[in-house]
Order: structure tokens, then sequence, then C-alpha cells
């Protein structure tokens, strides 16, 4: 076994040799004895102890009372102006909210014979007023 080997099997079996599978215990046990293998195996224990004192996480603020909260109101049902205001909601009317400006933005823009002409009339005005900075922007 490699010292790459024994490292790739420590990162997927963790560092109990007694946890490998049957066909890699013995060759790690082996390469557990050489110098570069002992390395390897105690830096692996090294960061299993220090994953165990980090594992324990505080919960959130308030979650518990929350949790207890929609518990209770299970057996109650929903209203429709909680119905509405439920937090289910907000991300699909962030989602709805852009189109609907667009869609007013759009119906209340006056409207042009064509898309051409709007270009057209923009497109000289602008080459207009760069020949003739004092034009008033007529033909």
């Amino acid at each position: 076994m490699t010292n790459e080997e024994f490292r790739e099997c420590l990162d997927r079996y963790g560092s109990d040799l007694e946890r490998w599978p049957d066909g890699q215990r013995g060759v790690g046990r082996a390469f557990a004895d050489t110098v570069p293998g002992r390395r390897e195996l105690d830096a692996a224990r090294a960061f299993d102890a220090l994953l165990a004192e980090t594992s324990s996480v505080p919960e959130p603020l308030g979650l518990r009372e929350r949790i207890l909260a929609n518990v209770r109101s299970e057996g109650r049902p929903m209203d429709l102006v909680s119905w509405l205001f439920a937090p289910l909601w907000r991300p699909a009317a962030l989602a709805v909210a852009p189109l609907a400006l667009g869609f007013t933005v759009g119906f209340t823009y006056p409207e042009t014979d064509s898309l051409e002409e709007a270009v057209a009339v923009i497109a000289f005005t602008e080459i207009e007023e760069a020949v003739d900075p004092d034009s008033d922007g007529e033909f």
C-alpha cells in the first residue's frame, strides 16, 4: 500500500482501522506500522478528535418555540389572511413583482407605429446632435 492509498482509505473509512473493510484492514495495519503510515494515522486521529469536539452545534434562537407553535396550530384550520401572508408566498411575490412592473410600464408607455420608426428617430436624433450640438433636435 502506498502513502496515497493509505491516505485515501483514511479519508474514506476513517482513522479507526477496525471499521475498514476486511480486504483493506490487514494491509492498512501493516502500513500503519511504518513511519509515514503512523504519521498519517496520527494526523487522521487528531482530525477526528477535532471534529468530535466541534460537532455540537447550538440550535438557532427561537427554533424550539417556532416548532412548538407550528405543532399547536396543526389542529386548527388556517384562515385566508394567514394563508395569503404565509412565508411560502413571499418568494413567489418577489418573483412576480418585476414581471408585473414590466407589464405596467409596457402598457402605459405611448405606442409608436413601429419599432423601426422609434429606433430611427432615436438614432438620427443622436447623429444630428453629434453633428450640430446647437440644433434643437428637429430636422
